[in-house]
């Protein structure tokens, strides 16, 4: 991801604004969830956000850039899975 930034800083001789929207959504019982796959899941929803802002922000500010998380509904939503 630090490269990325770089990359994007050097094609574009700056940046004005960094869109967070990468999300993962697995539907699985807990149990049936590798620690894998959750950590896969946590690196994507959490993790990258996190690592892309705090690359760009020194950017952003010099530029005086803005940035934009977006999100889905269905981190609001609880669905139950039937037991087996």
């Amino acid at each position: 991801m630090k490269a990325n930034s770089f990359y994007i800083k050097q094609l574009l001789l700056g940046i004005d604004v960094l869109v967070n929207n990468a999300g993962l959504y697995k539907t699985c019982p807990v149990a049936d969830m590798s620690v894998g796959e959750f950590r896969n899941l946590i690196d994507i929803n959490l993790t990258s956000p996190m690592v892309m802002a705090k690359e760009c922000i020194p950017h952003l500010r010099k530029t005086k850039g803005s940035m934009l998380h977006i999100s889905s509904v269905g981190g609001e939503r609880v669905r139950a899975h039937p037991r087996t």
